[in-house]
């Protein structure tokens, strides 16, 4: 699959914790390699936010990071521009007729 940023994607599988959700639309933020398998990983742009303790010093502090989804769980959200054109054609006409 050929993902990039920016593209628009849907969802094919919600997240058992329901981080996503099946058939809502996503927008890609990021992109990787899958760090153990072949395959890309996504962000949407989910983040959380908790908190750790440093087993050194016993300091909190705030630790964020980036829920990253397997690009199995998505589907691209494809156009079909020659029938939107035909469409916008047929607006355009109804309009003009007005």
């Amino acid at each position: 699959m050929n993902w990039h940023i920016g593209q628009e994607i849907v969802c094919v599988e919600s997240h058992r914790m329901g981080v996503v959700t099946k058939d809502k639309t996503y927008t890609i933020k990021g992109l990787r390699n899958s760090p153990c398998c072949n395959h890309i990983n996504i962000d949407i742009g989910v983040s959380e936010y908790g908190y750790d303790r440093c087993s050194k010093c016993g300091k909190s502090g705030k630790l964020g990071y980036t829920w990253w989804f397997t690009e199995a769980r998505f589907a691209p959200i494809e156009y079909n521009e020659e029938a939107i054109g035909e469409l916008m054609e047929e607006i355009n006409s109804v309009k003009l007729n007005d």
